[in-house]
């Protein structure tokens, strides 16, 4: 609060640094990669991959609707086929059965399918043009990866929009202020993106991963990112409205923003503490879990409670509440 400039400044550049790698994600679906690496599924996928030639799991089938299409649909079937097999990643393609109307054209791949080559591959198929008049769906574990993150990523802005609208506007009413819904959302945001990109520098680059007891895949679960703002942001809030309900109480009764902030903080700085570090200790069991997914939310949300306590709340808050001042609540409040 000395130098609430300094710190603000300070403190935001360094969680948008934290949040950094976030921008590189590689988002990807749960699969035999979540298990414990001695889990038969596991082995069993490194086995295929690592001795044999071709992995028979690699398969990407495309579902050829042809009742549109011109009498000589069936002959052009065979030349849509030759245009799938030259995709990059593709290793080979052929019509491997037909039932009226429909054909199954199979297509064995190379890519890993969490990776980024295995995502432009399916974009790459889906936009090859099938035989006039026919339609062409695809199947397989890229493409059921691309939609699940697509429609994830889809929903995941509507739902961070409907969180930030509503939570700012239950804080509006609260304390009457225009100010205080608005830096909450953003800080809040701000601690939430530097988990993200704490955990995408752990899980998918592999920073820490021998010693948390997990192997990296390159890619961060597109499930935790929902999860994360849905509990995290909650529980937020929680504290926020705490810290803030008695920095307004005291600023009605003394005037004094400064000497609110500073006695609301000493008075809640242990409550708020110790529940931060229960949920954490809570939370935390998670993160020995030997399924990847579990321990991403695990370590994911102990990250985002330690960042949002010990950073937001004791630090950043305060300096933003002292840069604004009298402001922060639109009026002078009255001494008692």
């Amino acid at each position: 609060m000395r130098r609430p400039l300094l710190t603000t400044a300070v403190l935001t550049v360094s969680l948008l640094g934290l949040a950094g790698p976030a921008l590189g994600v590689n988002w990807a679906r749960p699969a035999d990669w979540v298990l414990p690496a001695d889990a038969d599924a596991r082995q069993v996928a490194r086995q295929l991959q690592d001795r044999f030639d071709h992995d028979p799991t690699r398969v990407v089938t495309a579902v050829v609707d042809l009742r549109g299409s011109a009498t000589d649909g069936s002959a052009r079937l065979a030349g849509y086929a030759e245009r799938l097999g030259t995709v990059e990643g593709v290793e080979d393609a052929a019509v491997t059965a037909t039932r009226g109307d429909l054909a199954r054209i199979t297509l064995r791949y190379t890519p890993d399918p969490m990776s980024r080559e295995a995502r432009a591959m399916v974009e790459e198929l889906r936009a090859q043009a099938p035989p006039p008049g026919a339609e062409a769906r695809f199947t397989g574990m890229p493409a059921s990866r691309v939609d699940i993150v697509d429609m994830i990523g889809e929903r995941a802005l509507w739902m961070g929009l409907f969180v930030a609208v509503v939570s700012a506007l239950v804080l509006f009413l609260a304390f009457r202020s225009l100010a205080v819904p608005l830096i909450t959302v953003a800080m809040s945001a701000l601690s939430l993106l530097a988990a993200f990109g704490v955990i995408t520098l752990i899980f998918q680059y592999g920073v820490g991963a021998g010693a948390l007891g997990f192997e990296a895949i390159g890619a961060v679960d597109a499930n935790f990112p929902v999860l994360i703002v849905a509990i995290a942001f909650g529980l937020a809030m929680d504290y926020q409205v705490f810290l803030l309900s008695r920095v307004r109480e005291h600023y009605l009764a003394t005037g004094d923003p400064a000497e609110a902030t500073a006695t609301a903080l000493q008075r809640t700085a242990g409550t708020i503490t110790s529940a931060g570090l229960l949920l954490a200790v809570v939370v935390g069991g998670f993160a020995f879990s030997s399924v990847t997914f579990l321990k991403m939310i695990g370590i994911g949300l102990v990250l985002a409670i330690a960042l949002d306590v010990l950073v937001v709340r004791a630090l950043m808050l305060p300096a933003v509440l002292g840069l604004l001042g009298h402001r922060a609540w639109g009026r002078r409040g009255k001494r008692r």
